[in-house]
Parts: C-alpha cells; structure tokens; sequence
C-alpha cells in the first residue's frame, strides 16, 4: 500500500497516513464483501491530517446488515442515504446494525415529510437539499423541527 501511495509523490508521515487509510479501506473491502469501495473527496487539513469528506460502497444485499459494522469499523462520521426516501422500514431495520448514524433529506421535500422521518427516530442527521425543500425558509423550518427534537440538521 505504501508503494502505491508513495507512487503519488507523497511521503513521510503524509505518506504513513494515507497508507493507513487506503489500508483500512481495503480491508473493509475484503472483510465485507464490498464490490466498490471509493473516497471522493480525500482532504488534507491545516495541520497536515487526511480526511475523507465523501465515500461509496456498494455491497451485495445479504451484507447489508455488515454495512453499518462497516462504518463503525472505519469511524464514518455517518451513513448518508443508504435506501430510497419513501423506504422507512429499511432505515428503521438499518439503524438496529450499529452505532453509525443515519442520515437523508435530500429526496425528502418539505417539513411535512421531515415530520415522518423524525417521529419515526431512524434518521438522526436530516439533510435538506435547498433546492428541493422550497429554499431557504422551508429548510429553516425544518431546521426548527430538528432543532426541537435534538437532531442534527445539515443542509445538503
């Protein structure tokens, strides 16, 4: 892996660092049956950290329930999206695999859908997408609505 990063012109501690993750990544890779595994985008920090501010994993259906374990493995901050909207049953059943949150909004429109998603507990990270919500005021609403229940809200 070393050699492989190394190839990138990186080295020293940067280059220990990114070992560590591209490591880590394919390990879950092999460990987890994953038939993708991708980091887009792969930040560096001020202080000359990484960070990965974005990633995709595909992975066959009966591993679903080995997604979350997955994340918690890796430390994801957490899991966005992993069903489609309308799909209640499988994030209320997702979130029973592990302690990395849940999160989605954007396909959700407007408070009155947000309403569902939060009474029913499953997704605590709402991402409203502006442009889909009905802007600025409809996402402020929504915003409130988290806000009452304790819940992160992210814009998308």
């Amino acid at each position: 892996m070393k050699e492989l990063v190394g190839s990138l012109g990186i080295t020293g501690n940067e280059l220990n660092q990114l070992s560590r993750i591209c490591s880590r990544l394919a390990q879950a890779f092999l460990r987890y049956g994953l038939t993708l595994a991708e980091i887009n985008p792969l930040a560096q920090l001020e202080d000359g950290s990484f960070i990965a501010l974005d990633s995709h994993c595909d992975m066959e259906e009966e591993a679903r329930e080995q997604q979350t374990a997955v994340m918690d493995e890796l430390g994801i901050g957490w899991l966005e999206e992993p069903f489609p909207a309308h799909d209640y049953r499988s994030y209320r059943e997702a979130r029973t695999f592990g302690r990395t949150p849940l999160a989605a909004g954007e396909n959700h429109y407007t408070r009155f859908e947000f309403d569902r998603v939060i009474e029913d507990g499953a997704i605590t990270i709402l991402q409203p997408d502006l442009s889909k919500t009905g802007g600025i005021t409809e996402a402020l609403r929504i915003a409130a609505m988290a806000s009452a229940w304790r819940i992160t809200a992210s814009c998308e």
